[in-house]
């Protein structure tokens, strides 16, 4: 699965998620984080700059993880994808 596949994929199961747990802050920082993701692989965005503040991981371990096991997994699989970005960022660099 592409980048791009993994992280909608990902992301239509965090909002399944979100209509559980409407509430949850956690969840709604990782849509947001989810969405710039997926507008850097389209191509929609370029400011690769914001690729450190990204904290899925973080909440995932934290807030996730403890209530949905499998869909935390799904994230650390988006997790890997923010590290292939920061990784082509800085070849890009280079």
């Amino acid at each position: 699965m592409e980048a791009i596949e993994l992280l909608r994929a990902v992301q239509l199961r965090a909002m399944e998620y979100r209509s559980r747990f409407p509430t949850d802050t956690a969840i709604v920082s990782i849509l947001k984080q989810l969405e710039y993701l997926i507008e850097l692989c389209e191509g929609t965005r370029c400011d690769c700059e914001r690729l450190n503040d990204i904290i899925i991981g973080v909440l995932t371990v934290r807030e996730i993880e403890p209530v949905d096991e499998a869909f935390a997994e799904e994230l650390y699989e988006a997790v890997e994808v923010v590290e292939e970005l920061k990784r082509a960022k800085i070849a890009d660099i280079s």
